[in-house]
């Protein structure tokens, strides 16, 4: 069904150009039972404002009609509801966005390369725009340029987004993005034309990026992680469905593999094949190995 014949096939339903509690509601179910994203009342005005502007963007102003146009399923439904949660997830985001724990990573990446670990494999959890995997590349390039011989890594990046894979995958930032980034690094691995700054070919090609439904984790091909770095993401979720996702991300993960979280994002979480490292203000454990695990 089109977007034109879902919204004829609306004549005749309750039609509203008021986003009342009727139509928050509606949203809000689907948002979560789709994406796990949870929209409290304390968001809705950031859900009203994005559901006005695709719909201006779509010309469509019912939003019962837009609803009906994109739970139809089919290509177009679902091709409008990718484009529409582009517009719904926060995208915020920029290089080295936490020190501490991009510090934590490469203590950690020091360690595992000194004991001869490789391949190493790195997930960005919630990647948006790229910014967080291309932070955690250089990273892992730096420690490699230091290193005594290289050590291959890899970096995958996956967000709900197609539209943010997109720009990731392009690797195109604003000038005044690259700040955090340190001027040595910015001329290591960015070419620049004008205000551009684009990732050189030297550093993109350790990273991929995939859009991917974090509720929909058996689907992916992810699996002996390194590392997994999922920060600014759990705080969207209900605590019950943020223990699961981390539960499952500790599946993917390798032993001895390192899982970091946003400070705040999990507090008091345990899991029998983690070991608890670093401190409060950088939530991170290690995965056991062999015998320690319950596996």
């Amino acid at each position: 069904m089109t977007g034109v014949a879902a919204i004829e096939s609306s004549a005749g339903k309750r039609t509203t150009s008021v986003f009342d509690d009727v139509q928050f509601r509606q949203w809000q179910q689907l948002l979560e039972a789709r994406t796990g994203l949870r929209f409290t009342e304390a968001r809705r005005a950031q859900l009203e404002s994005g559901l006005k502007q695709r719909m201006a963007a779509a010309g469509v102003d019912d939003f019962q009609a837009y609803y009906d146009w994109v739970i139809a399923g089919g290509l177009h439904g679902e091709t409008e509801w990718q484009t529409l949660i582009d517009y719904l997830t926060v995208q915020e985001t920029r290089f080295f966005r936490d020190p501490r724990a991009m510090e934590l990573v490469g203590e950690y990446l020091h360690a595992q390369w000194h004991r001869g670990t490789e391949p190493t494999q790195i997930w960005s959890v919630g990647c948006a725009t790229g910014e967080e995997a291309y932070s955690l590349a250089m990273l892992a390039a730096e420690l490699n340029r230091k290193a005594p011989r290289q050590r291959a890594f890899a970096v995958t990046g996956s967000d709900i987004s197609a539209p943010a894979i997109h720009k990731a995958r392009l690797g195109r930032y604003n000038r005044r993005k690259l700040e955090p980034v340190p001027m040595a690094l910015q001329r290591r691995y960015f070419d620049y034309a004008d205000d551009q700054a684009t990732v050189r070919q030297s550093l993109a090609e350790h990273l991929c990026f995939n859009r991917l439904n974090v509720l929909e984790l058996d689907d992916a091909p992810l699996t002996g992680m390194n590392v997994i770095y999922c920060q600014n993401l759990l705080i969207y979720f209900r605590r019950w469905r943020r223990r699961d996702l981390v539960n499952a991300l500790v599946e993917r993960l390798s032993p001895g593999g390192l899982l970091v979280l946003g400070p705040g994002e999990l507090p008091g979480f345990e899991h029998p094949d983690l070991i608890q490292i670093g401190s409060r203000n950088c939530l991170a454990w290690l995965r056991k190995y062999g015998k320690e695990s319950t596996e």
